[in-house]
C-alpha cells in the first residue's frame, strides 16, 4: 500500500519511502553529517505545514480512488 512519509532533517531519498507510489514530505534538509543532524534545531520539522501533509494525503487518496474506478 502507498504511504507517505515525513522526514526532516535527515534526507528522504536515503531514509525512505524508497517505492514510486510513496511520497515524502519535506522542506529542508539539516547540511552535514549523523552527528549534526542529531542536533538539528526543530526549524526543519516545523517547516513541513499542514496543507504539505494533507496535498500528499490526497494525493495518495486520488491514486487509489483511479485505481478503483
Amino acid at each position: 500500500l502507498p504511504c507517505f512519509g515525513i522526514y526532516s532533517p535527515w534526507p528522504a531519498e536515503g531514509h525512505g519511502p524508497y517505492a514510486p507510489q510513496h511520497i515524502a514530505v519535506q522542506k529542508a534538509v539539516c547540511p552535514g553529517g549523523t552527528r549534526r543532524r542529531r542536533r538539528a534545531s526543530s526549524r526543519y520539522i516545523e517547516a513541513i505545514d499542514v496543507k504539505s501533509v494533507c496535498q500528499a494525503c490526497d494525493a495518495i487518496l486520488d491514486r487509489q480512488a483511479v485505481r478503483a474506478a
